[in-house]
């Protein structure tokens, strides 16, 4: 009796401690998506330019996107919980200092710091899963992990506008940044309760922990991710350049990496992750699920809120119907791969081709898109994204060795955020093309006709990703 009542005793911690390493992750993506319902009011009280104003948005994910692998390494060197907690603390006092500031170019470097901050907590939410639980509590973990997600980007741009509408002390904006302090207070008085000592790496060898490397790396990722979004505004072919320039420092970045592994140096990178080809095809397939997701969420964005005139409250709404389906499935999708096995991310990829292709000709005929029968098949295609996205991370990440399973995380996390960038890069490019005149001129006819298409196009993107999750489940080389 006494075993038994010590099991159960665990098995409630361990509960406890995934809310604990969650939590986190949930004020990551729910300051992802905050922001930008603040960002008039905070272009207006800063003074700052459109310009500048992109970047106060932009400058969290260019953070997150460029650090994620070094958080990743120094995780695996350092011991997760430490770099869990240091990250906690960062994030603390960036958001601190967020809520004070009154210049523009100040916001947008604590944005730049509080996005490295998160990439220091990041990688190591998922290696403490993987860690944390048994393999057959993961599918249920990995669940729980994408409703986490879903809430993110379901209720970001809401619970930024109920900030807003409460405006607490008269700060307004300012209290989106205060948001995280109780927040992360409360994990950082819960992790005490938590008895993780993970580190994968010797101390003798974190003392030879290649900086020059990663000095290199990480202006080359800022380097490639600032010209993406600047592509857009100017200076084609120079930004095309830039690209270049820092994919070239990238490319001899794994080289240094794959040198000093032969002549058995410490490495930032093992390069052994990637002789791992189902892995290696996990993040074919993660590129190009979100890749379509970002693209679509881009267009809804500038359809419901151009071309139907909707507020930000509507658009809100269109969100909302969304991420409910995407929810209910993640809450299911731990049963779901217990009955179907990993086949359900065919299942989920097919399931969100079939319902766009759907909507570009319902939207034609009926242009709201909380018509009942558009908001159907956004909740369908929430359902597929949810039954896809949520064990996607789980799926890939199962069959990477644990030295490597720190800085695997971490660049699955990347390549989310590079999906980011290019998704919208170019959904924005080809939906400006298919609208053949400018937002403020163009009809509802015309933006009927650019959602459409644009549809088809990120369609295209999902069939890619059906082909790589079908490469993925064949047989590959495992490391």
């Amino acid at each position: 009796m006494g075993k038994i009542n010590e099991t159960n005793k665990k098995q409630q911690f361990n509960w406890f401690a995934l809310a604990i390493i969650l939590l986190p992750n949930l004020i990551i993506s729910l300051n992802t998506y905050m922001l930008q319902v603040a960002l008039p009011q905070i272009q207006l009280d800063v003074d700052a330019t459109f310009t500048q104003a992109q970047y106060i948005l932009s400058a969290y994910s260019l953070g997150l996107s460029a650090l994620l692998i070094i958080g990743g390494r120094l995780g695996d060197l350092f011991g997760q919980k430490k770099l869990l907690v240091l990250g906690l603390v960062g994030f603390l006092l960036a958001s601190i200092s967020g809520a004070l500031t009154s210049s523009p170019d100040v916001l947008i470097f604590i944005r730049l710091i509080q996005g490295g901050f998160a990439a220091c907590i990041q990688p190591q939410v998922l290696v403490l899963m993987r860690q944390e639980f048994k393999e057959d509590d993961q599918p249920l973990v990995f669940g729980i992990y994408g409703v986490v997600i879903g809430l993110g980007f379901t209720f970001g741009l809401m619970f930024g506008g109920i900030i807003m509408s409460a405006n607490i002390m008269g700060l307004g904006w300012r209290n989106i940044f205060l948001f995280n302090i109780p927040c992360c207070l409360l994990v950082l008085i819960g992790m005490k309760k938590l008895d993780i000592k993970t580190k994968l790496v010797s101390v003798k060898d974190s003392s030879k922990f290649d900086w020059w490397s990663v000095g290199l790396l990480v202006p080359s990722i800022l380097l490639v991710i600032n010209s993406l979004y600047q592509i857009q505004t100017g200076a084609f072919y120079l930004e095309l350049l830039l690209i270049l320039l820092g994919s070239v420092g990238i490319v001899l970045f794994f080289k240094i990496e794959r040198i000093r592994k032969i002549q058995h140096k410490s490495v930032v990178v093992d390069t052994e992750l990637f002789k791992n080809t189902y892995y290696n095809k996990g993040l074919f397939t993660v590129f190009f699920t979100y890749v379509a997701m970002f693209s679509l969420f881009f267009i809804i964005t500038y359809y419901a809120q151009y071309g139907l005139s909707k507020t930000v409250g509507g658009t809100s709404l269109i969100f909302l119907t969304l991420g409910l389906g995407f929810i209910f499935s993640s809450l299911a999708s731990s049963h779901l791969l217990a009955v179907v096995g990993k086949s359900i991310l065919l299942v989920g990829c097919v399931g969100m081709i079939v319902s766009l292709a759907s909507l570009s000709f319902s939207i034609l005929v009926m242009p709201n898109l909380l018509s009942p029968l558009n908001a159907t098949l956004l909740f369908l295609y929430g359902g597929f994204l949810g039954a896809t996205t949520t064990p996607l991370v789980g799926i890939v990440l199962q069959k990477v060795s644990v030295k490597t399973l720190g800085i695997g995380g971490a660049f699955i996390n990347t390549v989310m955020y590079l999906a980011n960038v290019i998704g919208v890069c170019v959904a924005g490019l080809l939906f400006q093309y298919f609208l053949k005149a400018s937002l403020d001129n163009a009809s509802l006819k015309d933006y009927q006709h650019a959602f459409s298409l644009s549809l088809w196009v990120i369609s295209c993107y999902l069939v890619v990703a059906t082909i790589g999750c079908n490469m993925m489940l064949s047989k590959s080389k495992l490391n």
